[in-house]
């Protein structure tokens, strides 16, 4: 039986990567704007900001990962063009300009994990995370699987490996997804992939202010990181035909 390799999905995900990036332009960043925290919101705003010609190329090189202060990301940013770096220092430096300017309710957010309140509010949205997910799993046919308090996961068998999505909600509310991938010979094609970082964005996450809010939040975040995964299976479908 033959298997993807990760060279193999490396490429073909850079492409789909960068295809994402230019219907993300076309349409506003509609599918992005489905998340509504603070960095994912603060991200979206800097990069719309940026002119029509910086897009165009940051649409080619942000999915190489380069956004970051990594050392992959710093090793390929300095193989860039210089008219394709400074497109990517302009955008690094005004997202830690508007990052600065919002430092204030970073922390902010950060402090909720210590209000009883917030505490009380984790531990319910974790009782109906579990029922959701079952529910979910028994729609989608997934087996489910679950680690600590507020770590639920879904697991899809292929006959080239297996698709594992991670669904997390921090101690200070907010929800975020995760994808990993396996070939059949347990080799490891793809970890703790998320929309946004792959995109070359950043992070992106739901951010829950009341016990409304999760079950719809949860729901949302589930939906649209399988989406996420059935783009990555459509992917290696297609390689192996």
């Amino acid at each position: 039986m033959r298997t993807v390799s990760v060279q193999e999905f490396d490429a073909l995900l850079l492409k789909w990567a960068r295809d994402q990036f230019i219907q993300e332009l076309s349409s506003d960043f509609r599918r992005s704007k489905q998340y509504d925290g603070l960095r994912a919101k603060e991200q979206l705003a800097v990069i719309q900001n940026q002119s029509p010609e910086q897009l165009a190329v940051l649409s080619r090189v942000l999915p190489l990962g380069v956004f970051w202060e990594t050392p992959n990301a710093i090793k390929v940013r300095k193989q860039l063009t210089i008219e394709e770096r400074q497109p990517v220092e302009r955008l690094r430096a005004d997202y830690h300009a508007e990052h600065n300017r919002n430092y204030n309710q970073h922390m902010e957010l950060l402090r909720r994990e210590h209000h009883p309140e917030i505490k009380k509010l984790f531990r319910s949205a974790t009782r109906e995370g579990n029922n959701l997910q079952n529910k979910i799993g028994k729609q989608r046919n997934l087996v489910v699987a679950r680690a600590g308090a507020g770590e639920w996961g879904f697991i899809k068998e292929q006959s080239w490996g297996r698709v594992t999505i991670s669904i997390n909600l921090s101690r200070f509310l907010t929800l975020s997804y995760m994808i990993s991938i396996k070939n059949n010979l347990g080799e490891t094609i793809r970890f703790h992939d998320h929309y946004l970082g792959v995109l070359g964005i950043g992070g992106g996450d739901w951010q829950i202010d009341n016990e409304n809010e999760f079950g719809i939040k949860f729901i949302k975040a589930c939906e649209f990181a399988l989406w996420h995964a059935g783009e990555y299976e459509g992917l290696i479908n297609f390689q192996k035909s």
